[in-house]
């Protein structure tokens, strides 16, 4: 099981998203956590697509901070327990592992 978390921090400059992307396809990760993205949501679905992954969920961002995104792999299942500017934290069933629970936050406690 691969998970990357990567605090995105607004990056959207063509070679920015280009480094991500090749990170991405080499680890090959089941889970992606995108903190502070300050994108739309449109925009990282935009993200979800280029990079193969089924699912995803996001917070837009206010204003020019926030915006954490959760993006998934198709062979699992995933629910969202909750979210905020700050943080997702979703439920998690996959194939050959015992369901369990992903936190992803930044910023204030």
């Amino acid at each position: 099981m691969n998970i990357l978390a990567w605090n995105y921090r607004g990056v959207g400059a063509p070679r920015a998203i280009h480094e991500v992307t090749k990170l991405v396809n080499f680890v090959r990760p089941q889970i992606v956590f995108l903190s502070e993205t300050k994108k739309r949501k449109d925009e990282v679905e935009w993200l979800r697509a280029r990079w193969g992954f089924k699912g995803c969920f996001t917070m837009d961002c206010i204003g020019r901070s926030g915006g954490p995104a959760i993006l998934w792999q198709e062979d699992w299942s995933v629910s969202i327990r909750s979210y905020s500017q700050f943080h997702i934290t979703v439920d998690i069933v996959a194939t050959d592992f015992e369901p369990w629970c992903f936190v992803g936050f930044y910023g204030q406690p």
